[in-house]
């Protein structure tokens, strides 16, 4: 055992010692069980940047992200990927520890050899990051919905052909008559292309989602069946190698019905189970006013009501802070924040969050530039990060969405924004 221990010190000082990959590099074999999807590390030779993900509905285990080329190692210390150096190599160490262990009336001895492992790894000044993760842990949303064919791997904002700070990638738009706009583009890409894509979103810490129904479709007031809708679109994330759902389901006159929520409930009743958590995302878009807490307006209390009854099954909600008029536009940290007042009274950040839903879920939705909407909401980036600013010194930390990428393609709208977060 005194053996054991002392080698265990004599490997510990080596990963310590060692550069550029260190003891906080976590050290994997591609294959092995892990415990949290989505956690990276390194393979044991350090020429693999592996992700802890999901081979099985309830398994997860080390898969290959990255195979690192030569004069280039894997790193997950600050920068994830492969950065510039050389593979380990391996010099052995003999040495020869004897221990003595006394019983009632004999003394054994043994000896024990033991084998340590130093790792040497040449570094040069200039590093060169295959990928690198967003700057927080926070929801940095985009959609991206783009009716051109054929988008190209920037129009999609792959990691290595875009900079961006995004962090959740939403492709619009699925619909129950099948792929539409940008979407349309993702089905087209041959197998291999896609999941190369799929690599480089994760690789840099980024998720891609499908999104559902948008202006596009008016499921419930066209008849769609929630549950074959919620089973069809299950499918698609899982075909298309996604991460999930966001449902932009904006069919005013179900809800003026009071048709949407019963709608929205059941679809999320099937949905969660077909992409359960945490394996896969499903997020919400709701306009801010769905979030109204008067009958005489949305009789069956919208998403108030629907945030009642399946709110758990729901990882976050992209409200939509914009395009509801002139007298609700949402354009001022007060308006934003704590007094919606207009034709919406009750709909800022804060008192959604009064409504019983949770502040954590609540990320703010805001058109990048006047081209993004269609009436009021847009607010400059620098007010915008003022009013942020101030949510999170009142607690709030979801996270920020922007509508849409094609009119941020260098990533400088987020990066202003979500430097207050």
């Amino acid at each position: 055992m005194i053996a054991t221990v002392l080698s265990l010190l004599v490997v510990a000082a080596a990963f310590l010692n060692a550069s550029p990959i260190n003891a906080i590099n976590r050290r994997q074999s591609s294959g092995s069980s892990c415990t949290t999807n989505g956690q990276w590390a390194c393979s044991t030779d350090g020429t693999q940047l592996l992700e802890c993900a999901y081979i099985s509905s309830t398994a997860l285990a080390y898969a290959t992200i990255e195979t690192c080329s030569s004069g280039t190692v894997c790193s997950v210390s600050g920068i994830i990927g492969c950065v510039a150096g050389s593979a380990p190599t391996k010099t052995t160490t003999t040495t020869t520890t004897t221990t003595t262990a006394t019983s009632h009336s004999t003394t054994a001895s043994h000896t024990t050899t033991t084998t340590t492992t130093t790792r040497v790894t040449t570094t040069t000044t200039t590093t060169t990051s295959t990928s690198t993760a967003p700057s927080s842990s926070a929801r940095k949303v985009v959609y991206i919905d783009n009716t051109a064919g054929g988008l190209s791997a920037a129009d999609l904002a792959v990691p290595g052909y875009a900079n961006n700070d995004y962090n959740y990638i939403n492709l619009g738009f699925w619909l129950d008559a099948g792929a539409w706009d940008t979407a349309v583009t993702w089905v087209n890409l041959d197998s291999a292309t896609r999941q190369s894509y799929v690599n480089a979103y994760h690789a840099a810490g980024k998720k891609i989602l499908i999104t559902a129904f948008g202006a596009a479709e008016w499921p419930t007031s066209g008849g769609v069946n929630p549950v074959t809708s919620a089973q069809n679109l299950a499918a698609f994330v899982v075909e298309y190698s996604l991460d999930g759902a966001d449902i932009d389901w904006e069919d005013n006159n179900a809800m003026d019905a009071g048709t949407g929520e019963a709608w929205l409930i059941t679809f999320m009743q099937t949905l969660r189970p077909l992409l359960p958590s945490p394996q896969y995302i499903i997020s919400h878009a709701p306009q801010a006013p769905y979030f109204i807490d008067n009958t005489s307006v949305y009789k069956n209390n919208a998403y108030i009501a629907v945030n009642a009854a399946v709110g758990s099954l729901i990882d976050f909600y992209n409200v939509q802070f914009y395009n509801q008029g002139a007298n609700t536009p949402y354009n001022t940290c007060t308006t934003l924040l704590t007094t919606s007042g207009g034709d919406w009274p009750g709909t800022s950040l804060f008192e959604i969050a009064g409504h019983g839903v949770p502040l954590s879920k609540l990320v703010i939705g805001k058109p990048i530039t006047q081209a993004g909407a269609s009436n009021t909401g847009y607010t400059d980036p620098t007010t915008l990060a003022s009013c942020i600013a101030q949510a999170v010194a009142d607690g709030w930390d979801a996270g920020v969405m922007g509508w849409q990428f094609t009119l941020d393609p260098t990533g400088s709208w987020i990066a202003q924004v979500a430097a207050a977060l």
